[in-house]
């Protein structure tokens, strides 16, 4: 299965603080992001089913979403374990956030509205069952 293409290069690096003349770990930096475009996939599979990962109303949040993971993994790579533990903090809030967000936002797959009332309110007017009269 092929993943999206979410972390961002550049990104990862200011994120992480590497100056910019500093291109030794970037061969390390893809192979990273490259996994992490793969886990954000999976970790994701739900609310693409509600809104597609490329959209405009959730691809910058996916993009962010791969960046912190990534900077966690280099940061683990680096010996860094604080800020790795920092960054998977953030990424596991952020997808968090997200599952929250897109679980029942409405698409333009959505047919139909439903409108509920209350359960006490519509039974107390028709003294019908479940009101615990008869």
């Amino acid at each position: 299965m092929a993943s999206g293409d979410y972390f961002v290069l550049e990104d990862v690096r200011e994120m992480a603080e590497i100056p910019k003349s500093d291109r030794r770990d970037d061969k390390m930096i893809n192979k990273f992001g490259n996994h992490v475009n793969q886990k954000v996939d999976d970790d994701l599979k739900d609310v693409a089913n509600v809104v597609p990962l490329d959209s405009a109303d959730i691809s910058d949040s996916v993009k962010m979403l791969a960046n912190q993971l990534t900077v966690s993994l280099y940061k683990g790579w680096k010996g860094d374990e604080a800020m790795a533990k920092y960054w998977e903090g953030r990424y596991d809030s952020d997808l968090a956030t997200i599952k929250r967000k897109f679980k029942v936002t409405p698409t333009s797959r959505t047919k139909g509205v439903v409108y509920a009332s209350s359960y006490a309110t519509d039974n107390a007017k028709n003294n019908d069952v479940g009101t615990g009269t008869s």
